[in-house]
């Protein structure tokens, strides 16, 4: 179900950002086993005309993945990565409307 960022106030300034959150439509289906596993690569955001796909990641997986990572390569890079305390929904749309409404999109790869 696709999310509507909210308004939100900065240096007295009002910003409105409005944003889609896309998951696959079967995402609830097999939900649980994403939280359990604690990443997720199948999402993405469509902002102001341009779609970025989306790493999610608790922190305990994510030290696995760096882990794991840096014995192959001198180097560990995820492009789009938000860590989140628990791979959920919720806690994907919250990383998703911190992203928008903090400008970190910018930093952002997009398709």
């Amino acid at each position: 179900m696709p999310a509507i960022g909210q308004k939100r106030t900065f240096n007295s300034k009002v910003s409105v950002a409005i944003y889609e959150f896309v998951l696959p439509e079967d995402f609830q289906d097999y939900a649980y086993e994403v939280e359990a596993k604690g990443w997720f690569s199948r999402a993405c955001v469509q902002y102001m005309g341009r779609q970025f796909p989306l790493s999610f990641y608790d922190p305990v997986r994510l030290c696995q993945q760096v882990e794991d990572e840096l014995e192959k390569s001198p180097v560990f890079t995820e492009p789009n990565l938000l860590v989140v305390p628990s791979v959920t929904e919720a806690a994907m749309r919250k990383a998703v409307d911190h992203a928008v409404s903090a400008g970190l999109l910018r930093t952002f790869i997009s398709m």
